[in-house]
């Protein structure tokens, strides 16, 4: 039973509670541990690179996402709480160049990565990266079904290793200019 408490468990055992108190154990999640915080988002389903779950303090009304996919990249938001993304022509730096038409951005790059992904809509969430590293939206291993996990570390309705962002990236400050 103790490779599923994590790493937070100490092998002290539960406490014992009188007969008139509730008998739980609370085990704190692998990332709450480590970090000090409570983490409401949990991992549903997870293979490798890939994950999908529930946020319940993380409500977006509507959706929204940044994808990039070798030398292609796109921004996509369609939700109450983000800014336009503006609209037109452009050419940001370090970019080969980008076409933005208010709810979405499309545009092509040097590639960095063969893949790196994520999106909110309402309470769900999604990631994805390929390869993992430390930057990636999904920077290691995860395997998991049903909200049981058992990568990075075995528990029931673990959060992922690195949250989902819960806004999109601010674009380079980009002016366009007519010749």
């Amino acid at each position: 039973m103790s490779c599923c408490l994590g790493p937070a468990d100490k092998g002290d055992g539960p406490e014992r509670q009188g007969p008139n108190e509730a008998s739980t154990l609370k085990v704190p999640l692998a990332a709450e541990a480590a970090a000090g915080t409570e983490n409401s988002a949990c991992v549903c389903t997870a293979v490798m690179c890939a994950q999908h779950g529930c946020d319940g303090s993380g409500f977006t009304l509507g959706a929204k996402g940044e994808e990039e996919c070798l030398c292609c990249y796109r921004k996509a938001c369609c939700a109450f709480d983000e800014d336009p993304l503006g609209c037109g022509v452009t050419t940001p730096e370090g970019e080969i160049c980008s076409l933005a038409l208010l709810f979405c951005i499309i545009g092509l790059k040097k590639p960095t990565v063969l893949c790196d992904a994520w999106g909110r809509c309402l309470w769900c969430q999604s990631s994805a990266s390929l390869p993992m590293r430390p930057k990636s939206s999904v920077p290691e291993p995860h395997c998991a079904y049903c909200g049981i996990s058992c990568l990075p570390v075995c528990g029931c309705c673990l959060p992922p290793a690195k949250p989902i962002p819960a806004k999109l990236s601010t674009p380079a400050n980009v002016t366009m200019t007519r010749k």
